[in-house]
């Protein structure tokens, strides 16, 4: 998928365009290629001793594996909506990423944040947090009952560690495993289950989704 949007530092906006496989990020900046996972580890894939960095446009984390900082993200994502019905409707979803610069006491960026939201029915729905998890779940409360999520956020076997998970793009595949997934009571269990079945388990983003999705619902073995 390749999505539009535009790409902010130290108040200049540049228009981007943002190709996702699924796995990987990757856009490029100022004629630089930058790859990640998520976007808090975005890294330069060139030779930095090659290249004079534009401070107005980039700055990287020399003790984060160059991966820039202190930025935002905004596009535009394709989306659906399950009815009350059982069909499908199209949304589109306003979604901000934005982190902040590189702390040397944490080793880690400053803040992250994530906006989502979208208009529906004429209506205006805002999810805002730190996770993309939680900015979901404030949309998830502020939609009519029966409702859901067509991507892998709202599928039934999407989860996560209990250990914690990034703020995008962390979420475990439970697909191929389904019934042990199902029968997994409780938070030991399910920790079990992750480790015994980790090569079964695959990573995957939140707003993907694939042919196995089945509506979450008040299922699930842990969130």
């Amino acid at each position: 998928m390749i999505y539009k949007g535009f790409y902010t530092h130290k108040g200049k906006t540049i228009a981007i365009e943002l190709h996702n496989t699924g796995k990987e990020l990757s856009v490029e900046i100022g004629g630089m290629l930058f790859k990640g996972s998520e976007f808090t580890d975005l890294n330069y894939c060139g030779n930095l001793d090659e290249v004079i960095l534009d401070n107005s446009l980039v700055t990287v984390a020399p003790h984060s594996d160059y991966c820039l900082t202190d930025c935002q993200f905004d596009m535009r994502i394709p989306q659906y909506l399950l009815t009350a019905e059982g069909s499908k409707e199209f949304v589109e979803l306003e979604m901000c990423f934005r982190h902040g610069g590189y702390n040397e006491q944490s080793k880690g960026v400053e803040y992250e944040e994530v906006i989502i939201k979208f208009l529906w029915k004429e209506k205006e729905y805002i999810g805002k947090s730190g996770f993309v998890e939680i900015a979901f779940d404030q949309l998830m409360k502020q939609l009519p009952a029966e409702y859901s999520f067509v991507n892998c956020y709202g599928c039934l076997y999407g989860d996560y560690s209990i250990y914690g998970n990034s703020s995008f793009g962390t979420m475990m595949c439970f697909r191929h495993i389904k019934q042990k997934y199902k029968l997994a009571n409780g938070k030991c269990e399910y920790d079990n289950l992750c480790v015994d079945e980790r090569e079964n388990i695959e990573v995957v983003q939140e707003i993907y989704c694939c042919d196995d999705f089945e509506v979450r619902g008040s299922g699930g073995a842990y969130r």
